[in-house]
């Protein structure tokens, strides 16, 4: 006699489950829920329904090895997405840590680290020292 306490367990063994595309459909379909009952769309209805089903027929799927193809190709899109905001938040906080002066004899733009006071600065085009607070 099986043991009833395991029935969800073994129907589960085998089955893909939820990953990071999953959650992003799920997260999807609650603000889409939450939309459609302030617009009272028939239509967003049908795409709630339809984005719940491919969503449990993916958690419920026994190919794993496509489901995680798909969700390699979600987490690259993701990733280029966010890397794209990254990357400008990324120059903008290395690029407050300097200051920028332009050589007075070549205009050649030099970048030195904020908060040493007054220093002596070489400029790499022309070698022209000057003098600058940072």
């Amino acid at each position: 006699m099986k043991n009833f306490r395991n029935r969800p367990a073994d129907f589960f063994a085998g089955r893909y489950g939820v990953d990071e595309l999953g959650r992003f459909m799920l997260i999807i379909v609650a603000v889409s829920v939450v939309i459609s009952a302030l617009t009272r769309s028939s239509g967003m209805y049908m795409f709630n329904v339809i984005i719940l089903a491919v969503c449990a027929a993916r958690m419920f799927s026994g190919n794993i090895s496509s489901r995680m193809e798909e969700n390699d190709v979600y987490l690259d899109i993701r990733n280029r997405v966010i890397g794209v905001f990254n990357k400008e938040a990324a120059g903008k906080v290395r690029d407050s840590a300097y200051r920028y002066f332009r050589c007075p004899n070549c205009s050649q733009t030099v970048r030195v680290p904020r908060g040493k006071g007054n220093i002596s600065i070489r400029c790499p085009k022309c070698k022209a020292e000057f003098i600058r607070r940072s």
